[in-house]
């Protein structure tokens, strides 16, 4: 598996295509194209292979991308790796881990030569398809590559050295897994922090203190899991403290219709003023960000 910039479109300007390419019948796997190589590139073509071939992979060989390893791996003495401290995995990392595949980290390019020598096949043949078809975006060449990947891998494909498929069947929702999970703590009113912006869980009276596992998927958006159970979350605008001149004190009796009396708070439990486009621009910064 790896991504790689050029010039699919003919002009000056590049873009990241991501793919994979089975080791042992030389088949594409996996097509994906976007602006910058990126966490999102790399998840769908991982579901393609998923689901093209029926299964999950048994290993990933990759580069030492910080998309699939964290820098830090490298800065762990003897001693530490002996005592078995561990770096987190990055979002891939984890992905991969609760799929069950093995992700091997190659230490150069030639290291995965048959990856390398399908981007020079690609760069000598999608240009030209793309130039015939008349494809100049990036919606457009991922639609034309799901069918271009079967009619390629007919004509450049050998059969395997073992007839044993390599790939485990799985009923995996694989929405919940090629995402973003972070771990946050709800307050007593079942508010949480994400992304610098203030949410709200839904259909759930959750205590203070709660721990919640917040999803940001590329085709869920942002949802809620707790308990085993997913929840909707919604964007919660605060309300600001007003602070106004202490009056004079006054005993006074509640009308029989007055909030304190019907238990009903004056303030609406969640703000929707965070329109779908802001929760679209929170996922592309989430999965479409440029990796160092």
């Amino acid at each position: 598996m790896d991504a790689t910039p050029y010039e699919w479109f003919g002009g000056e300007e590049k873009f990241a295509l991501h793919g994979g390419i089975d080791d042992a019948t030389g088949h594409i796997t996996g097509l994906y194209m976007t602006e910058n190589e990126c966490l999102r590139g790399y998840f769908e073509v991982v579901r393609q292979t998923i689901v093209n071939n029926g299964g999950v992979p048994i290993g990933i060989y990759a580069d030492r991308h910080t998309i699939f390893r964290s820098p830090n791996a490298d800065k762990l003495t003897v001693e530490e790796q002996l005592a078995g401290k561990q770096v987190a995995d990055t979002q891939f990392g984890r992905a991969m881990r609760e799929l069950g595949i093995n992700l091997i980290a190659a230490r150069s390019p030639q290291a995965k030569g048959r990856i390398e020598r399908l981007w020079g096949t690609l760069q000598s043949r999608l240009v030209i398809e793309f130039r015939i078809h008349g494809i100049q975006t990036v919606h457009h060449a991922n639609a034309f590559l799901a069918d271009y990947i079967p009619r390629f891998n007919e004509h450049f494909g050998v059969e395997p050295e073992s007839a044993e498929k390599a790939y485990v069947p799985t009923n995996l929702d694989l929405d919940l897994i090629l995402c973003v999970k972070e771990t946050r703590t709800v307050d007593n009113g079942g508010v949480f922090s994400f992304y610098g912006k203030s949410w709200i869980v839904v259909g759930e009276n959750l205590p203070g203190k709660s721990k919640i596992e917040v999803i940001a998927s590329a085709t869920k958006g942002i949802i809620a899991l707790s308990n085993g159970q997913i929840f909707e979350v919604l964007p919660y605008i605060k309300p600001k403290r007003i602070n106004r001149p202490r009056a004079a004190r006054k005993t006074s009796v509640p009308s029989d219709d007055h909030c304190w009396r019907r238990g009903k708070p004056l303030i609406p439990l969640y703000s929707s003023d965070l329109v779908d486009s802001e929760v679209h621009a929170i996922l592309n910064d989430i999965f479409l960000a440029k990796y160092a």
